[in-house]
């Protein structure tokens, strides 16, 4: 396949080679080979239907799906396509070395929308001469039902969701609430295959810090988990993220939030639900803020409002679909 696509190879790998070793050179060698047979599969598949070309083509991730379609808007199989960029796909930073194939794809992609702020100046600061081709769309979650929850007593009651990648940095959340004196229940969604890597610290953590841990559940349990418990507030210590999306769940059920300053949050984390916090923290920090966290400060309300305007799954999903069909 690279033999036979020689121009094509070199145009998907422009700017994709530098500051990497053979191996990873290597690599893309191969993932380039792979992107065109699957490409041929595609154009195969497009032939039999008729106007197919002319169709929505869309891609969730601004990853190798992006590169694929690339290939099929270069050989004019296709007339357009658009992606998404969230996070991991789109910020160099999070990887080792730079994304591959980046210039490839921002000449070939008609639109590429963001899910936050952020990653569009991101984007249009690291490809100026093709701003025109980025667009911000948020991401948003479903309308809850009503909640049944009732507050309880005095004890915190301090919500996270995420993996235990190390991006995550739940590590140094078990170590500010290591010295937090107030009466803390801390309830924990998602885990990965490194689930045990907390075992020791969250044994040794005091007695007033209850942890519920509830492992991976599907969406449907954790909103069932959310209607019926009452949070007090929801967590992040990420190192990077886009605009999480589990931070929006938690404001569509008024529940204020403690972050991290980094990729998107400042745009979903205001004064009026929550408390923003550097990207480089330190426990004791972190330890004052969960000691201090007032949640009679926050109206769910006015939380919830927010969310309305801003993270609607309706709305935002409904103009997305729009936006895409017309381009």
């Amino acid at each position: 396949a690279l033999l036979k696509n020689p121009t094509l190879v070199s145009s998907i790998l422009q700017g994709s080679l530098k500051k990497r070793p053979v191996s990873e050179k290597k690599n893309l060698l191969h993932e380039i080979a792979n992107y065109i047979y699957v490409a041929e599969e595609l154009e195969e598949i497009i032939s039999l239907d008729h106007g197919a070309n002319n169709a929505v083509f869309y891609s969730y991730w601004f990853d190798h799906w992006t590169s694929i379609l690339g290939i099929l808007k270069r050989k004019k199989i296709i007339n357009s396509f658009c992606t998404r960029a969230h996070g991991y796909d789109l910020y160099d930073d999070r990887h080792k070395y730079p994304i591959p194939f980046r210039t490839f794809q921002m000449k070939q992609v008609s639109k590429v929308f963001t899910i936050s702020k952020s990653g569009s100046k991101y984007l249009s600061d690291k490809f100026p001469s093709m701003r025109e081709k980025i667009e911000l769309a948020y991401l948003g979650t479903r309308t809850p039902k009503n909640t049944k929850a009732i507050r309880g007593n005095e004890t915190l009651q301090l919500l996270t969701i995420s993996s235990l990648h190390p991006v995550k940095r739940v590590g140094r959340l078990i170590s500010a609430l290591s010295s937090v004196k107030r009466n803390v229940k801390w309830t924990h969604f998602g885990n990965d295959a490194q689930d045990t890597q907390f075992d020791e610290d969250l044994v040794a953590l005091p007695s007033n810090v209850e942890v519920e841990w509830k492992g991976m559940v599907s969406n449907s349990e954790l909103i069932r988990f959310l209607e019926s418990n009452w949070i007090d507030v929801f967590v992040n210590v990420s190192e990077s993220e886009g605009l999480p999306v589990s931070i929006m769940e938690a404001i569509s059920f008024g529940i204020p939030v403690i972050a991290t300053d980094v990729g998107g949050t400042s745009e979903i984390v205001q004064d009026q639900n929550g408390l923003l916090i550097p990207k480089e923290f330190d426990s004791n920090f972190l330890s004052s803020k969960i000691e201090n966290f007032d949640r009679l400060k926050y109206d769910s309300n006015q939380i919830q409002d927010f969310w309305k305007s801003h993270f609607c799954a309706e709305v935002n999903f409904d103009s997305f679909a729009k936006n895409l069909v017309s381009q």
